[in-house]
C-alpha cells in the first residue's frame, strides 16, 4: 500500500512556481521572514493546491445553482470573466471550501489567527489565496480589512493611507523586484528596518 505523500514546505513549493510576490521580493532582496511559509495539503505545491481547490469549487452544484449555470465548465468561465463577484459576494462558503480551509489550518496552527469568515465564500477564498501566495498572517489580515473600506481596489489604498504609503514608495525606490501585493504595515515596517540596516534607506 503506497504511503500518503508528506505535506510540502511552501518555501519549497514556491520554488516551483511563479505566482508568489512576496517569496520573489523576499528572494531578489535577500531578506527573511517576510513570506508566510505555510505547508500545503496532499503534498502539492501551492500553486497545484489553488487550482486544484478553484476546480473543486466549480463542481460545488450548489454554488452552480446559485451562480445560474448548470456546469462546471459554466461556471469557470463566468468565473474568469468577473462578472460572478457581484453575483455571489456575500454568498455561503460551500462545504467543499470550508473544509479546505480547515486542512490547511490543521497544517499550520497560526492561520487560525487569520480574521476570516469561514461561512462567506468571498472571505474563505480570498483567505486561501493568502496562503497559496504566500503571505504572511499580517498581510492576510490587511488585505481583508482594505476590501471593507470603501469601493477602491486594497492596494490603491494602502498607497493613500498617510504614513503606510510613503513608506511602501520609499521601500519600492530600493528594492528589486519591489513589493507587487498588498503588504501590511507591519511587513513594511520590517522590511524598512532590514534596509536601513543595510544602508539602503535613511
Amino acid at each position: 500500500m503506497p504511503q500518503p505523500r508528506k505535506p510540502l514546505s511552501i518555501s519549497k513549493a514556491f520554488n516551483q512556481a511563479s505566482r508568489h510576490p512576496a517569496w520573489n521580493f523576499q528572494r531578489g532582496n535577500n531578506l527573511r521572514g517576510i513570506a508566510g511559509a505555510w505547508k500545503i495539503p496532499e503534498g502539492m505545491t501551492a500553486s497545484g493546491y489553488e487550482d486544484i481547490t478553484l476546480k473543486r469549487l466549480f463542481a460545488d452544484e450548489e454554488l452552480q445553482q446559485l451562480a445560474g449555470v448548470k456546469t462546471t465548465r459554466a461556471l469557470e468561465a463566468y468565473w474568469r470573466g468577473g462578472g460572478i463577484w457581484q453575483k455571489l459576494k456575500d454568498a455561503d462558503a460551500p462545504q467543499v471550501l470550508k473544509d479546505s480551509w480547515d486542512a490547511l489550518v490543521s497544517l499550520n496552527p497560526k492561520l487560525a489567527a487569520v480574521t476570516v469568515d469561514r461561512e462567506k465564500l468571498r472571505s474563505l477564498l480570498d483567505a486561501h489565496y493568502g496562503v497559496t501566495s504566500g503571505f504572511n498572517i499580517d498581510d492576510i489580515n490587511f488585505f481583508q480589512a482594505q476590501k471593507k473600506i470603501g469601493d477602491g481596489l486594497p492596494a490603491k489604498q494602502a498607497h493613500a493611507m498617510p504614513d503606510h504609503g510613503p513608506r511602501l514608495t520609499r521601500i519600492d525606490a530600493v528594492s528589486k523586484p519591489p513589493m507587487y501585493w498588498v503588504a501590511s504595515p507591519e511587513t513594511a515596517k520590517k522590511v524598512e528596518q532590514r534596509y536601513k540596516r543595510k544602508g539602503l534607506l535613511n
